[in-house]
């Protein structure tokens, strides 16, 4: 007998799938759905016509209406303090003064001064303004709190200068091009480099309190070294922070002409110095650090004393204390007389 020989190879035999588990099943389920769910809502659409026989367009628009896609959101609410728009052959620079980020435990990042510079580039007419740090701001850009503040939350929320200039954009009206921060090191520094700065008083100048010993200046010309103007700038024990604002101002311009003095221009180890302290003790978006071109801008500033406001109680602000705390807030309930200010002070300018 021949041997057989038997190659057996068994094959998987599958099992047909369910019907309910076939693909198309699945895509035919899924048309019936969205068939059935839009005849529904059409229905209501229908009983919707048939009730309300206002015109009110054609019945596919109605249709449209009801249904849960197609629909525009719904209109943001305006803001009432927009940022404005770049102002044409203006510079406008926000000028914080910072106890510095050394020392956070006592407020490093809360603003000790703030300015507002303008500067026409055409005539280079100039104006400062000077802000109080407790001018109290209500939702403004999701932030309420004290304006020495909104530096420190543009940092929180890492939003770095934009927090601080569109806040100050949106208060004062004025659109903020640049921002300039520097620390009491960097103040003190700048004024050893150019060797002091000389001021006028018309009346002598008395702080007893708050720096351990009698800070006393007399009326006339003064000389003062980095530590004298810093005291000078700083004190608020005997008069108001207004008052401290305008002696900021006073430091302000006669460290600017100091600065764009021909004994600096001419002096390369000043100019040295002075770049050393812009680089370490100023934090800016203007891109000059690396050119030296802070002491251009300064340069570019009328050689004329430029128009100087402090925005305070005697004109546009009332003082509070609200919950214990005091604070400052517009006469106007507001900020349309802060804009006026500085609509006004941007028009005088360009006017002369």
């Amino acid at each position: 007998m021949d041997q057989i020989t038997i190659n057996y190879n068994p094959e998987y035999i599958k099992m047909p799938k369910p019907w309910w588990r076939t693909r198309r099943f699945w895509v035919l389920a899924g048309i019936a759905f969205f068939v059935g769910y839009f005849a529904f809502h059409i229905g209501i659409a229908y009983n919707t016509i048939v009730v309300d026989k206002s015109d009110k367009g054609p019945w596919w628009g109605r249709v449209a209406s009801i249904l849960p896609f197609g629909k525009d959101d719904p209109e943001p609410t305006p803001d009432p303090n927009p940022v404005p728009e770049k102002e044409q052959d203006r510079l406008d620079i926000l000028i914080f003064g910072i106890r510095g980020e050394d020392d956070l435990e006592n407020g490093g990042l809360l603003a000790d001064t703030i300015q507002v510079l303008s500067i026409d580039q055409k005539t280079k007419k100039t104006s400062i303004v000077s802000l109080p740090r407790d001018l109290f701001i209500k939702d403004v850009s999701g932030v309420s709190g004290k304006l020495n503040e909104i530096y420190s939350r543009g940092l929180a929320r890492n939003a770095g200068f934009s927090l601080p200039k569109e806040i100050i954009s949106k208060i004062t009206g004025v659109y903020i091009d640049k921002i300039i921060v520097l620390d009491f090191d960097g103040f003190i520094g700048i004024i050893d480099e150019v060797g002091g700065v000389d001021i006028t008083l018309e009346k002598e100048f008395r702080e007893g309190e708050q720096w351990g010993y009698e800070f006393y200046l007399p009326a006339g010309e003064n000389h003062l070294d980095s530590q004298q103007a810093l005291y000078y700038v700083r004190s608020r024990y005997s008069t108001t922070d207004f008052d401290r604002s305008r002696r900021q101002q006073q430091v302000l311009l006669a460290l600017k002409n100091k600065i764009v003095s021909l004994e600096t221009l001419l002096n390369p180890i000043k100019v040295s110095g002075l770049i050393s302290e812009f680089k370490n003790h100023i934090r800016t978006d203007i891109g000059i650090l690396d050119s030296g071109n802070m002491i251009g801008l300064l340069k570019s500033i009328s050689k004329t004393s430029p128009e100087t406001y402090v925005i305070s109680t005697d004109n546009l602000l009332n003082q509070e204390i609200v919950g214990g705390i005091y604070e400052l807030n517009p006469k106007s309930g507001d900020y349309s007389q802060i804009k006026s200010l500085f609509s006004s002070i941007l028009t005088d300018a360009d006017a002369q």
